[in-house]
This record gives C-alpha cells, sequence and structure tokens, in this order.
C-alpha cells in the first residue's frame, strides 16, 4: 500500500482477452522518472522482452528451442 500511495498511475492499459496482459506506468517517488509495470500471460510478456534486469544488472533473455 505504501508504494501505491507514493507512486501515483499516469497512464494505465486495462487487462483484455485479445492481449492477455495489462500495463500501469507510474511515477517514482521524489523523482521524475516513470515505471513501467506489466502484468499478464508469460508467454505474451516474454515474448515482448529481450532482457531482464536482476540483482542491479541488465541480462539478455535468450529463447530455448522446444
Amino acid at each position: 500500500m505504501d508504494f501505491r500511495q507514493k507512486s501515483p498511475v499516469v497512464y494505465k492499459v486495462p487487462f483484455n482477452s485479445s492481449n492477455k496482459w495489462m500495463a500501469t506506468i507510474v511515477k517514482q517517488e521524489g523523482s521524475s522518472k516513470l515505471m513501467l509495470m506489466l502484468k499478464g500471460a508469460p508467454e505474451r510478456i516474454l515474448a515482448m522482452c529481450d532482457k531482464m534486469y536482476s540483482q542491479e544488472k541488465t541480462i539478455p533473455l535468450n529463447k530455448v528451442s522446444a
């Protein structure tokens, strides 16, 4: 709740069954920076990504063939 109170929503893309994801953009506390938060079906989210951020570094995502 603390994060939500300190990070006002700037824009929202609501969930729909075609996209299978939703997005929210918030203003970060004490900054002019914006943060995009995305949630939804993993296969849809990962299809839009080529990197991930973990332990303060950016790591490339590699596609694994099935």
